[in-house]
């Protein structure tokens, strides 16, 4: 496995930027393509993710033909307290590169690492999407301990209610839940538009932000 490196731009037409992975890395996190950046965003809003990179390492492999080849995955993340490297692409070019899949999953786990192919299949489900961009807006808006053992106290038993009722009967504001939400300290159907009448309860799982099977394959 070769070092660390920038970023491969692998076309100049390509559209690129960075975002902030705040606690999950201090630095900016690099993508090369619409799909990437969306990926970055689902992987920043799950608890079970410590960590994301894009594009640290070459791994080099060895084909059936026993030539040498080198590839960089284009996200390195910390999943459950697992090295992960992902691969992201269009559902439609999958098939394409199964058998570096395979070559690369191998290697990798002699390592105890994992090796993955998030698709558009995966990244791209709506709502899903569009309400954890919804409520990344809010990662800044760090919910007080008043806050928090207020939310605590009234859904430690199992309660749930929409946000329309938490904001007219229990004193809640808009902004407080999409920030206990982006936080986790609630939950809601993130498979549901996120309306005044979403449904909120207490944080259970990351599983249902982005399940195992998902991730993983």
């Amino acid at each position: 496995m070769g070092v660390a490196r920038k970023v491969v731009h692998r076309s100049t037409h390509r559209m690129v930027g960075a975002i902030p992975c705040l606690g999950k890395n201090p630095k900016l996190v690099e993508w090369e393509s619409r799909l990437e950046r969306n990926a970055i965003d689902i992987l920043r809003f799950h608890p079970d993710v410590t960590y994301i990179d894009s594009q640290v390492r070459w791994l080099e492999y060895i084909d059936q033909n026993d030539q040498v080849h080198r590839h960089c995955p284009d996200l390195y993340v910390i999943y459950k307290d697992k090295p992960l490297w992902i691969e992201v692409k269009f559902q439609k070019f999958v098939a394409e590169y199964q058998e570096r899949t395979h070559l690369i999953t191998e290697l990798v786990r002699l390592k105890s690492e994992e090796y993955t192919v998030m698709d558009d299949t995966v990244i791209l489900i709506e709502p899903r999407l569009s309400n954890i961009q919804l409520l990344l807006r809010y990662q800044l808006l760090k919910p007080s301990v008043a806050i928090k053992s207020k939310a605590e106290k009234l859904f430690d038993s199992g309660f749930s209610a929409s946000i329309e009722n938490l904001i007219e009967e229990h004193g809640f504001d808009l902004l407080t839940l999409y920030s206990l939400l982006c936080h986790h300290y609630l939950r809601t159907d993130l498979h549901t538009q996120i309306t005044r009448k979403s449904i909120v309860s207490r944080f259970v799982s990351g599983q249902e932000i982005l399940s195992d099977e998902e991730i993983l394959n």
